[in-house]
This record gives C-alpha cells, structure tokens and sequence, in this order.
C-alpha cells in the first residue's frame, strides 16, 4: 500500500503542478494582451501630442506675424496721426475728396484688421483651453 499511496502523492503534485502551470500561462497571456493594448494607447496619444504641439506652433507662429503687423500698424497710425494734418494732406494730395477717401480706406483697413486680430485670439483661447482640459 505504501507504493500506491507515494503514486497518489506524485501524481497530485504533478497534477498540482501541470495545473498550477497552465494557470500561470493564462495569466501571463492575459497581461501581454493588456500591456499591447495599453502601447497601442499611449503611441496613439502621443501622436496626438505631437500633432497638437505643431498646431500650437503654428499659431504661436501666426500670432508673432500678426502681433509684428499690428505693431507696424500701430506705428503707421502713430505717424499718421502726429505728421498729417489736413493742410499738409492738401499739399500731398491732389484734391481733399482724394484724401478723405484715402483715410476712410485706411480706417476702414485698421477696423477689418482689428476684427480680424480679434477672431484669432477668440480662436487661440478656445483652442488652448480646450487642450488644459
């Protein structure tokens, strides 16, 4: 009996064995399906991450020209303001009706412009306090 009761033994630890095994294997295949699945997430999100930063590039890149080029506006203001005044735009200009539709052109330039400035920065700040949430 005792050669029938040590078979038993080895046979319930091979058994314990084999199934522990089998176990472990389940296991560890499970945790290679999630671990791809959570690399295929993060390349996905960091591809997002690098669109969005060169779309944030862009528009700081646009905002710099338009702040040059409101910066050249105002400037071209300033002069305007401080070096023309009518007699001396009579001098420059053939006629007065040529002047005035000269400064009604110019004013209505610097308005579309300041719209225009507006739209962006409207646009900037839906855009990056979109990407903050």
């Amino acid at each position: 009996m005792n050669i029938d009761r040590d078979a038993l033994y080895i046979g319930t630890f091979i058994a314990s064995l084999a199934g522990a095994w089998v176990l472990v294997k389940y296991k560890v295949e499970e945790l290679m399906k999630s671990q791809q699945a959570m690399f295929s997430k993060l390349d996905s999100i960091n591809e997002k991450v690098v669109l969005t930063e060169q779309e944030v590039n862009g528009m700081k890149r646009e905002v710099k020209e338009l702040s040059a080029y409101k910066q050249k506006i105002t400037i071209l203001e300033q002069t305007t303001a401080h070096h023309i005044d009518l007699i001396s735009a009579e001098e420059k200009f053939v006629t007065r009706k040529e002047f005035e539709l000269v400064v009604k052109n110019l004013d209505k330039d610097i308005k579309e412009l300041k719209s225009g400035q507006y739209e962006i920065l409207k646009f900037l700040k839906k855009t990056l306090g979109s990407q903050n949430e």
